[in-house]
């Protein structure tokens, strides 16, 4: 199943990234893309933030090296961004008013004119 997530904007000009590729000695863009996979793991997984993507699928995914996705992962815990595969800030940015299904649901309701509006 496709789920959204929120991705915040000053993503790619927040200070935490630009430490993280430092301490990484890699690119701001290694650095965008392992959080962007680390993300979307945590909404697939849709469990208050706990992902299951690893250095080595996401160093296969971005064709860059294991050890520098380990030293940009282990840059992020650093960070407190990640810890023990779990992103720190999910409940505070991810909300549960962000699921569509109850919104669809009453869109359908309507559309097939059991909803009561006139």
């Amino acid at each position: 199943m496709s789920r959204w997530y929120r991705r915040y904007t000053g993503t790619v000009s927040d200070p935490k990234i630009a430490e993280a590729a430092l301490v990484a000695e890699c690119s701001k863009a290694v650095v965008i893309a392992t959080w962007d996979m680390i993300l979307e793991s945590a909404a697939e997984t849709n469990e208050s933030g706990q992902f299951r993507a690893t250095s080595r699928n996401v160093a296969a995914t971005l064709g860059e090296q294991i050890a520098t996705i380990e030293r940009v992962f282990s840059a992020l815990e650093s960070l407190e961004m990640i810890e023990n595969g779990i992103v720190l800030a999910w409940s505070r940015r991810q909300f549960q008013s962000d699921s569509s299904t109850e919104r669809s649901r009453k869109h359908r309701a309507l559309r097939n004119g059991s909803g009561g509006a006139t």
